[in-house]
């Protein structure tokens, strides 16, 4: 007797194209995007010689002028931008130099005080970056891991009694304000909002999933549930796209049944709870008008946190549309275009959204190389979590996410011996 389900090669045939699909582009993307990897193996003394030659020039500071400016002061500046540029020589990583060195550069060029902020930021930014470097070693990852989890289960504890009317958090805080302000019931924890609390949970995820025990693949699948409370489309889609890379390395024959039930369910989740609230069609035309005032300054940009201020060359704010509460209609004003891309564009420039991208591009030629280990692809996973988030929030500029963000990227690179 024939075996009937012979009958159906055809559905096999059409399962295996896209997956062959997949596959040949991957090789192709592979075999072009590792060509080339610039100024990585600069030998040590090469850059012990340079640093050498700035610390010499530094003995020179006395001689630094402003015209206008008082000269201690303008040695002050001096002195700051020139520390900022000799420590980003101890990085270890040429793409995270040049981007330190293109910041203090531009702070320097629009020569605008709005920009201390993001200088200072990217600085002591990258400081954490060596910090972590100096105090990680690979079998101490899982420590830092740890840390995030026991944050994610802190704040589900906080939104349970959040939903149960012990918000103790913003109690205090109405307290304060004399109760200006109404009583703050929705589930986001510590994060203060919910889209905040989206994030964190769609960062948990490949954590989670890339563990080895049964507990805490269940608890990768239940973050699903707050990224749902969250109602943020990017938050959904990163935490579908997390848990997606975990699987596809660690579980390929589940990956592509995981993938079409997946992108199904986020699918409906877009067009049924996010797309009626508006926001999404809202932030895509601001990104347009945004791009289409990068176009004045291409190249350096409108210069550093200039996208919420108001500065000598930019005398616009960027505005949704009115909103009205209750009877009140006010025009709640832009403090940040939402978007990762058009952030760097606006305020670095095209040159500093190149060098964002030659650092990824360089992350991802290590990870082809690299052993995937458990930790490796739950880092590899939270970055590209990031990414996806970045697109329609922006975490990256954002305290409380940085000091998650920068250490993970720094445990990456521990693990795949940068």
């Amino acid at each position: 007797m024939k075996n009937p389900l012979r009958r159906l090669w055809w559905v096999a045939l059409l399962w295996k194209i896209p997956q062959a699909f997949f596959d040949t582009n991957m090789y192709f993307i592979r075999q072009w995007w590792g060509k080339y990897e610039p100024l990585q193996d600069i030998p040590r003394a090469t850059v012990q010689r340079v640093m050498r030659g700035f610390l010499m020039l530094l003995v020179f500071m006395c001689v630094a002028y402003l015209h206008g400016v008082d000269a201690r002061n303008a040695q002050q500046f001096f002195f700051s931008l020139y520390i900022m540029i000799l420590f980003g020589m101890l990085l270890d990583n040429w793409w995270l130099t040049a981007f330190l060195w293109w910041t203090v550069a531009l702070f320097a060029y629009h020569n605008d005080p709005t920009g201390t902020l993001y200088v200072s930021n990217v600085f002591f930014g990258l400081v954490l970056y060596y910090i972590v470097k100096k105090a990680f070693t690979r079998d101490k990852i899982h420590l830092f891991f740890n840390a995030i989890l026991w944050l994610v289960v802190l704040n589900l504890a906080l939104m349970l009694l959040q939903l149960w009317g012990y918000d103790f958090i913003h109690q205090m805080k109405i307290h304060s304000l004399n109760k200006f302000v109404e009583v703050h019931r929705d589930p986001a924890g510590f994060m203060g909002y919910k889209a905040a609390m989206g994030i964190l949970m769609a960062m948990a995820i490949p954590i989670l999933f890339s563990r080895a025990n049964l507990m805490s693949r269940i608890g990768a699948f239940a973050m699903f549930v707050p990224l749902y409370i969250s109602r943020a489309s990017s938050c959904m889609v990163a935490g579908v796209l997390g848990l997606l890379f975990v699987v596809f390395y660690q579980y390929r024959k589940f990956f592509w049944y995981l993938l079409v039930g997946l992108v199904i369910l986020c699918c409906l989740y877009i067009k049924l709870v996010d797309m009626p609230m508006g926001t999404m069609n809202d932030r895509i035309g601001q990104w347009r008008v945004v791009l289409r005032d990068c176009t004045g300054y291409p190249i350096v940009g409108w210069g550093l946190d200039s996208f919420r201020n108001i500065t000598k060359k930019k005398k616009q704010k960027y505005c949704m549309p009115p909103v009205n509460d209750k009877g009140n209609i006010h025009i709640p004003v832009w403090d940040n275009p939402h978007n990762l891309v058009v952030s760097l564009v606006f305020e670095w420039g095209i040159v500093g959204l190149i060098i964002a991208v030659g650092y990824i591009r360089s992350c991802v030629m290590r990870f082809g190389r690299a052993i995937k280990t458990r930790n490796l692809i739950a880092l590899s996973g939270f970055i590209l979590v990031t990414l996806v988030v970045s697109i329609g929030h922006f975490p990256m500029f954002l305290a409380e996410f940085v000091v998650i963000i920068i250490p993970m990227v720094a445990l990456f690179e521990i693990e795949i011996g940068g």
